[in-house]
């Protein structure tokens, strides 16, 4: 049986809120101005002199796909994919990104449209959202032309890959918003607590390994080391924590690198996180039921944890705080179950 051996992450939810909290009292429920100026990639286009109606203000930035002019100060955003660093800076967006039915639910914006992109972009719906500014987190939705339909509705901006580094993105997004004092402070606390944990973490648990197994219908992915992807930066990076040796071997370059279970006999971790992906369960329990995996160091020690989908294939100041936490209490906990 599953529960034999695997320590369910159970409890992420009631400490979500809180930390959702923690970021919007540190940001603000719209946006504000700022006294900063400009950064290198931004330049004022218009300006109040002689009485000039400051509602048409604007902003040169470059991105991925050109030049656009954005207004001073944006009210109305949508950031597809990069909801995370708008709500870390207390910025609600008009529409939220959606795909075959989910969301970023760690980020509790129920009341929030969701834009699924699974099947293509309701424009239509994009415009009736009204918004000023569009973000897009890569530019797979602005290829074949989309971007230009997003154009026509709102400027937008591209990123090459906002989830590459998030705390690049969140400062570019600050900086959009006129609100890069307060993208410095969410990544100022965020250093602060991972500092934290990586020092409670060394004290509890050394040197010993962890590794991160995603389990997806079509097989099995091993996450890679701390220059790439939503986990090893946060484990491997941020809590300098140590990496089983075939995370290095085989996937320390890469986002992930997909495994067979022969190669998962090789893992020798001392402890292991699991994500399930969408409707993999089955997957998963054959997994777990099988000998080569229950010969696993992690497996025999009770030192197995599964986590919340879709908050440690994210990334973002706050999905990132939420693996730290999680992480933290259970590498603390050895035998939470």
């Amino acid at each position: 049986m599953k529960n034999l051996y695997i320590s369910k992450y159970i409890r992420y939810r009631s400490s979500l809120l809180l930390i959702v909290i923690m970021f919007v009292i540190g940001g603000c429920s719209s946006i504000q101005p700022t006294n900063n100026d400009s950064s290198a990639s931004s330049s004022e286009t218009t300006s109040e002199a002689n009485g000039e109606d400051t509602s048409s203000k604007t902003r040169t930035f470059t991105h991925k796909m050109g030049t656009i002019q954005v207004p001073e100060y944006p009210k109305r955003v949508i950031g597809l994919y990069v909801e995370d660093q708008l709500q870390a800076l207390g910025v609600k967006p008009v529409m939220q990104w959606g795909s075959g039915g989910q969301t970023r639910s760690y980020l509790n914006l129920q009341d929030v449209p969701v834009l699924d992109v699974s099947g293509g972009v309701n424009f239509e719906a994009v415009l009736s959202a009204d918004p000023d500014l569009i973000i897009l987190f890569n530019d797979s939705l602005a290829v074949k032309g989309g971007y230009e339909q997003f154009s026509a509705i709102a400027p937008t901006y591209v990123f090459d890959d906002a989830n590459e580094n998030w705390r690049e993105s969140l400062t570019t997004i600050g900086d959009l918003l006129q609100m890069s004092d307060q993208a410095t402070e969410v990544i100022k606390q965020y250093d602060q607590q991972a500092a934290d944990s990586a020092r409670t973490l060394q004290q509890a648990i050394g040197n010993e390994t962890v590794a991160l197994l995603r389990i997806e219908q079509k097989g099995m992915l091993l996450y890679g080391g701390p220059s790439k992807g939503f986990t090893g930066p946060v484990l491997y990076g941020d809590l300098q924590l140590q990496p089983d040796p075939l995370v290095r071997e085989l996937a320390w370059e890469d986002y992930n690198k997909q495994i067979t279970m022969e190669t998962i006999s090789e893992l020798t971790s001392d402890h292991i996180f699991i994500v399930v992906g969408n409707q993999a369960e089955e997957q998963a329990e054959q997994l777990y039921t099988n000998p080569l995996w229950q010969n696993i160091p992690a497996v025999q020690k009770n030192h197995v944890h599964e986590v919340d989908f879709l908050t440690w294939m994210s990334s973002g100041p706050i999905a990132n705080t939420l693996k730290i936490k999680q992480a933290t209490e259970l590498l603390q906990n050895r035998n939470l179950q």
